[in-house]
Order: structure tokens, then sequence, then C-alpha cells
């Protein structure tokens, strides 16, 4: 029998492990079925093992990331965020992150293994600016809490009303240091959990006693592929621009500016287009989930590449992402590979689910 090396304080004990961008995270847990219900009628949580978080803290704070990221930092006040690329000086990604800003303060949330390109990436710029770079990734724990039951249990741990906005958060009272901040990841309701990891078996504890459950990475992978969110590293990669992660309304300000990389992102915009983006694909239901890197053709012609693919027990049939030309990325558009034919969805599957 295998033996995971889980946090002590993760109980009960995930029976299974998955692999993530080179990091273990919980599965199983019970029926799949039974729990995906539970994270869009009643309350799920998930702790997410080894994401990045990176620091800035200084007056300069804002204004230093706002000159090196896609979207808009520098007018934000505290308690709000937003998601964003790093972008080098051609354009291309550098890293994903998602953005909260407190006083003189910006934490930075991204995937596993992604520190040391922000780090490198943000250190290269630092001149002269009132800012300090840190990894406080040892010292923070991640939740993800998702279900119609979180407004509920969010109001006991801070007495205030859940985030609206993707990003924009607030203090867990009941727990100091804590903050929830809204994610837009999920097709229901749902927020990340962020604050010291000496504190996050109390918290885990206390979350499992509201009636909290546990549920593993891949139900929460199914549920971000069915929102179209890709990930660095996985989904896209340093070869991708910004616009081709599908993420332009909610990562890319048109207005704020120059910022490293700017004079691409905008010529795209106003002058060209992208050649691919990444897309929501549902395979036919009793289809097996096909293997990322499926080359998938459209018409007899190549079309795309799987980036990710899971199975999605609401629809009982698997989704996945894709980077796809631009020439079918029409939803509703019909694709053809090995493992069987897909079509292309809107984010959230408006669609409907497997036929």
């Amino acid at each position: 029998m295998t033996v995971y090396r889980w946090p002590i304080w993760l109980e009960p004990p995930p029976p299974e492990s998955c692999s993530f961008l080179g990091t273990l995270q919980p599965a199983g847990w019970g029926p799949a079925g039974q729990r995906w219900q539970c994270m869009h009628r009643e309350l799920a949580a998930l702790p997410l093992l080894g994401w990045s978080v990176v620091e800035l803290a200084g007056a300069d704070a804002q204004g230093f990331l706002h000159n090196l990221c896609t979207n808009e930092i520098r007018s934000l006040a505290p308690g709000q965020g937003c998601e964003a690329f790093l972008t080098d000086p051609k354009g291309h990604i550098v890293a994903q992150v998602f953005a909260l800003v407190e006083p003189q303060q910006v934490e930075l949330v991204s995937v596993p293994g992604a520190v040391p390109q922000i780090l490198e990436h943000l250190e290269f710029y630092h001149i002269t600016e009132d800012v300090e770079l840190s990894d406080r990734s040892p010292q923070r724990a991640l939740f993800l809490l998702a279900g119609a039951q979180v407004p509920e249990v969010l109001a006991k741990g801070q007495g205030s009303p859940v985030p609206e906005r993707p990003w924009q958060h607030t203090s867990l009272e009941a727990f100091p240091g804590w903050k929830a901040a809204g994610v837009d990841w999920l097709p229901g309701p749902g927020v990340l959990l962020l604050g010291p990891a000496q504190q996050a078996g109390k918290l885990w504890a206390w979350l499992l006693e509201q009636g909290a459950v546990p549920v593993g990475f891949e139900l929460f992978d199914a549920a971000r592929i069915q929102q179209a969110i890709p990930w660095f590293g996985q989904d896209i990669t340093r070869d991708n621009l910004p616009q081709e992660s599908g993420r332009t309304g909610q990562a890319i300000s048109f207005t704020k500016g120059c910022y490293v990389g700017q004079e691409t992102v905008a010529r795209l915009e106003n002058l060209g287009h992208v050649n691919r983006q990444v897309r929501l694909l549902r395979w036919e239901a009793g289809a097996e989930v096909p293997p990322v890197g499926e080359e998938l053709q459209h018409q007899g012609k190549a079309a795309g590449q799987v980036t990710s693919a899971a199975w999605h027990p609401g629809w009982g049939c698997p989704v996945g992402l894709a980077l796809v030309r631009r020439e079918a990325l029409a939803p509703g558009t019909l694709l053809q590979g090995p493992w069987g034919s897909c079509q292309v969805l809107s984010p959230g599957g408006q669609e409907g689910p497997c036929g």
C-alpha cells in the first residue's frame, strides 16, 4: 500500500493522491458524484497543497507591480484584487498571478512551482522602488471552499458578506491572519481561503465542523475546466501570448497604459488577432478521458491539442481544455481525435451537458 506524506492536520487523510505540476494533491474521499453535488448544493472544502505565494511589501508595491503586468493594479483599494499575467518585452507570458491588495502590500497567488520565475522576473526590474519581494509559500496555507452554503459559513467566520467579485477579499475575524477571496474558478459559489500555515489545522477542523465535505483535486479540476480556467505550466506556457489564454476580459486592461510587453498585447487587440486560444471541450457520453497531448482535427486539418482533461461527474462525460486554432473556436464546432469527437463550448458550458 502506498503511503502519502500529508500534512499532519489533514484529517481524515485522503485515501488517494493525484499529481499537479509536480505536487501531490488529495484525491478520492468518497463517491465523485455525491461530492460533486456537495460542491454545488451544499458545502465542500479542498486543501490546495504546495501553491505559490509571493509578497510585495512597501510603499511602491502596487505601482511596481502595475508596471509589470497586464491588468490594472495601481488604482485598486485594499481588499480588492485581480487576475493578471506577467509578460516579457515581447508580450509572452512569464507567469499567471492572482493579486490581493492590502495597505502597502500585494500578495500574488499562483500555481505550484511558480515562485522562481515570478521572483526572477520581478527582481530583474527592481531598481530603486520601495518594495521588498518575498516567497511566502512556506508560511501560507490555501483552501478552496465551494457550494451554496459558503455565504452562511463565511458569515460565522467573519460576520461580513461574501466577496462579490473575483479576488475581492475580506478578513476572517474568527481566524486572525486569514482572508477569504472570491474566485471564478467554479460553476457555483466559491472562495479561496489564504492564511498562516501554522493555523491550517485549526481552520480545516472548523470547516469540517461546519459540515464541509472534503473533496479531491480531480473534482476541482473538472470544475475549473468547465469554467475554462487555464493553468500556467499546463494549459499555457511562456510560448503563449496573454490573449491566447481565453482570459482577456478577466486579466488584461487595455486602458492602463504602459507595462513590460504592452506593445505586443495592444497591437494584437487593435490590429490583429491570435491564431489559437484556450477553449472548453466536451466529449460524448461514455467516452474515455483523453490523454493530455491528444491531437484534434477539424474538417481533416489540425485544429489543436488537449492540455487538460477530466471526468465531469455532473455531466457524465469527459471535459477538457485545448489550445484550438482560430478557424475552430466557435461554440458548437465539432473536433475529432483518437478518443472520439468533442464539441467546443463557451466557458461554463452553457450549451448543456453531454447527450
